[in-house]
């Protein structure tokens, strides 16, 4: 009897999107995490004077925002921590550079260095189609910026990125 009851509330959560959400959470936390850190060590060495939590959380909400169903996985495939993190300081860059906010450096070193850890071993993280079309998306939105400023590393690595082909994004 307690199984049957289970398998009910197990049915009813999945229908309700609870299970859905708590994945979708589990996700957010994950890519945020990860910036943060990249945001702690630009911290220590004076590039980023904000706070690390509430930034990145924001960075990776934004990104969510944007296109809920890809990061919901609505369309049978959640995308990889690696491009959710790209696709999000993508959009910070974008919004910091409109902006003119003090952040936006530190925004660009973290999207170079991102894309250098493409470059360098993208062709060992489980990359899917939606972490292709994410990552080819995020490349066209700070191209135009990186390009004005193209004596920026971050620019320099995108364009070494491009050039050999990177993941083949197509």
């Amino acid at each position: 009897m307690e199984i049957i009851f289970l398998v009910v509330v197990a049915f009813f959560l999945v229908k309700a999107g609870y299970l859905t959400s708590l994945k979708s959470w589990g996700k957010k936390s994950e890519a945020a995490a990860s910036i943060q850190v990249i945001l702690e060590e630009q911290q220590k060495v004076w590039l980023f004077d904000g706070d690390p939590v509430i930034t990145a959380n924001r960075y990776v909400q934004a990104a969510w925002d944007s296109k809920p169903d890809v990061f919901n996985g609505k369309f049978g495939v959640r995308p990889h921590k690696l491009s959710v993190i790209l696709y999000s300081i993508a959009l910070a860059v974008q919004k910091l550079d409109a902006e003119k906010h003090q952040d936006f450096a530190s925004a660009m070193i973290a999207f170079g260095n991102m894309v250098a850890e493409l470059n360098a071993n993208g062709q060992y993280y489980p990359l899917k189609d939606v972490d292709k079309s994410l990552i080819k998306e995020a490349m066209i939105m700070v191209a135009p910026i990186m390009e004005r400023e193209s004596a920026s590393p971050a620019y320099v690595e995108m364009e070494a990125f491009l050039n050999t082909g990177g993941l083949n994004l197509g």
